[in-house]
């Protein structure tokens, strides 16, 4: 069982899954998100936001998460080439994700664009995390804007069981893994040489 406080108080208390979906959705006003103003001149991000698979900007590790962003180009690039990363708690970059315009156009035409990423399987590891995010033209060399530190979040474990607790610090990210126990013949020690007997 779990108890849900608030300033003090016990407010609720049940199962595991029921209190901790009450804690996530406690106080919860949407997906954090980034909002500027356009630059006068050159390409701009006007718009971040990360939906979560969980509110109060909260994702669950491994399950999938949208990050979304809208850009004004004012006049057309030459090459266009947006990127972000996600940061950890001491701003070092985790992951880093681009688009250039020659494969997927959004800086050839002016105006407003949306760009989508959508990540199948987040797999950061418990922790908090920050978005910063990059628009250039990379045929001119011009680097129009960086938008740092935005849209917080946090990646919780819930759902995921093993026999040693989550603690947070021991890794930023986890892989995908098979593995395989293959005993060996009883007469083969360890160190794989044989045993003879004279």
């Amino acid at each position: 069982r779990c108890v849900l406080m608030r300033e003090g108080r016990n407010v609720m208390a049940g199962g595991p899954d029921q209190v901790i979906a009450a804690y996530l959705a406690d106080g919860a006003s949407g997906n954090r998100v980034y909002e500027g103003e356009a630059l006068p001149s050159g390409a701009s991000i006007t718009r971040i936001e990360v939906v979560t698979s969980e509110p109060n900007a909260t994702h669950v590790h491994g399950r999938p998460m949208q990050v979304r962003f809208d850009v004004n180009v004012p006049a057309p690039l030459g090459w266009g080439v947006f990127s972000f990363q996600i940061h950890n708690e001491l701003m070092q970059p985790i992951v880093h994700l681009w688009l250039f315009d020659a494969e997927r156009p959004f800086a050839r035409v002016p105006g407003r664009h949306t760009l989508v990423c959508d990540i199948p399987r987040l797999r950061l590891y418990l922790g908090r995390y920050t978005v910063t995010a990059h628009i250039s033209d990379g045929y001119r060399g011009g680097y129009f804007q960086t938008v740092e530190s935005v849209c917080p979040f946090e990646v919780v474990m819930h759902g995921h069981e093993r026999d040693w607790p989550w603690e947070e610090g021991t890794c930023q990210y986890l892989e995908e893994t098979r593995w395989n126990v293959v005993p060996l013949p009883p007469d083969v020690p360890a160190d794989g040489n044989a045993v003879v007997n004279a």
